[in-house]
């Protein structure tokens, strides 16, 4: 028990800072001190860090809905934030909620017949904003929920390569300039579409997601091929189709023309920042004015709707114009994330630290422009190591949200997912923790060509599970 809460105060050490050094490093390191008891009715915590040191007594909500174990880890969870917050002079917006899905959580609640945004401030020492955000995209989502297909589920198609790795990526993606995987990559991963259709050929496909990476790395040969294949096995008549097309020296008219002809109706372009010092300083090898370019030449071919992100974060950014001139473009999405620099990425490496000074600003800019410019939220997903704890939100224009981020990101139905580094998972009936089963790929190109074995056993997997 007393490891499982250690995890969770990990995580959460996430969120906090002292000066230029996580909480996570120090505790981590032995810098910091932690320790903690439990009684019947609540749990005593002592942190010593940066030469102070803080205790508090943490009572355990009695009439709280939650079972006791789970009181008892959120009430450890409690005093450690209110620790962490005192001792490092700010008070996290999202409160205890370590995981990536709080709008999961709330739906759980909902689900129950709990009233979610009273228990998040109560229970989670969420914000009163942040737990407003939640409620408004929760109760849209449990809406699109109620009217899938039942039994439904997503395709979701990883091509991990990428032109270049950003320096803020860890993603488990291969430099497409380097690797000569990308024919066998393709071989495999069209038999294991076939293979995955045959399986699947009774059961209504809702939406497909071709992600990585940058899909668009394949040239105009490799797309059509994988694009046909997909047509040839499933039917997508009239279903969202997304195609991630998210740098934008990678997108041409050949490739747009033949995602239009085999059912592509939307496309991500990102560009991150217009800040073209920034974008050469986080080593992606394109302008502001080749996104700008991508853009336009999408749009006077008629794709029905574009995604554009950008993350909020970057040293020496202009975040603010980098919004003007999306906003500016009219695209129908528009994803608004927290820079988040995972362990293995370069940036960390180079000496990256959080910084949370201006964060929050920023993303009340972001929410002020779209609610402006009729943009709404509607969905969000957290990362561990995003700079303070704070939030990706997708906003979109009336009636062109993304399905399959909505349905994927709040487990509303199942999402069976092919090629390397690709995570399914079969969401059943059930609430709460025992809602979803999943199974992993491997993690890297080659390994997911050569384990064929693996790809058995995933079919195996579908069958009883889906069938």
């Amino acid at each position: 028990m007393k490891e499982t809460v250690y995890k969770h105060i990990l995580q959460l050490a996430m969120s906090f800072s002292l000066g230029n050094t996580r909480m996570f490093d120090l505790l981590n390191e032995g810098l910091a001190k932690l320790d903690w008891e439990y009684d019947d009715y609540g749990c005593k915590m002592s942190l010593d860090a940066g030469n102070k040191k803080v205790d508090v007594y943490e009572s355990i909500l009695i009439d709280s809905p939650l079972m006791p174990e789970k009181q008892k880890i959120i009430c450890t969870a409690r005093a450690f934030w209110r620790c962490a917050s005192e001792i490092c002079g700010f008070n996290p917006e999202w409160g205890i909620i370590d995981g990536v899905k709080p709008v999961r959580l709330y739906l759980n609640l909902k689900e129950s017949g709990l009233c979610g945004e009273k228990i998040l401030k109560e229970n989670y020492l969420v914000s009163d904003k942040k737990a407003q955000l939640v409620s408004r995209i929760g109760d849209y989502e449990y809406s699109v929920g109620q009217k899938l297909p039942k039994n439904s589920y997503n395709l979701y198609v990883s091509i991990p390569f990428c032109p270049t790795r950003c320096k803020y990526c860890s993603f488990i993606s291969a430099n497409s300039s380097l690797s000569g995987l990308l024919p066998q990559y393709l071989d495999t991963l069209c038999k294991e579409i076939k293979d995955t259709a045959d399986v699947m050929k009774n059961i209504e496909l809702n939406t497909i997601y071709i992600g990585g990476g940058t899909p668009t790395v394949l040239d105009e040969v490799q797309l059509e091929r994988l694009l046909a294949t997909l047509k040839s096995c499933f039917d997508i008549k009239g279903i969202e189709f997304t195609l991630e097309a998210g740098r934008p020296d990678t997108i041409n008219e050949k490739k747009l023309e033949t995602a239009l002809q085999y059912g592509v109706n939307r496309i991500s372009i990102n560009t991150q920042t217009t800040n073209d010092s920034v974008l050469e300083n986080i080593g992606r090898c394109h302008s502001a004015e080749n996104y700008y370019k991508a853009f336009r030449l999408a749009r006077s071919m008629g794709v029905p709707c574009i995604n554009t992100d950008l993350i909020a974060g970057f040293e020496n950014d202009t975040f603010e114009k980098s919004l003007e001139d999306v906003i500016s473009l009219s695209p129908e999405n528009l994803t608004i994330h927290t820079l988040c620099v995972k362990n293995s990425a370069y940036m960390r490496e180079d000496g990256f630290v959080r910084k949370q000074e201006q964060l929050s600003k920023l993303l009340e800019f972001s929410e002020s422009m779209c609610h402006n410019n009729d943009y709404v939220p509607y969905y969000l997903y957290k990362q561990k190591n995003a700079v303070s704890g704070l939030e990706n939100i997708g906003y979109s224009k009336k009636g062109f949200e993304c399905v399959y981020n909505i349905c994927m990101m709040s487990e509303l139905n199942s999402t069976i997912a092919l090629g390397a580094g690709a995570s399914t998972k079969i969401v059943s009936s059930g609430k709460s923790t025992d809602r979803t089963e999943s199974f992993f790929d491997c993690k890297y190109p080659k390994e997911y060509i050569e384990n064929n074995e693996k790809r058995n056993r995933k079919i195996q997997f579908l069958k009883e599970k889906m069938t």
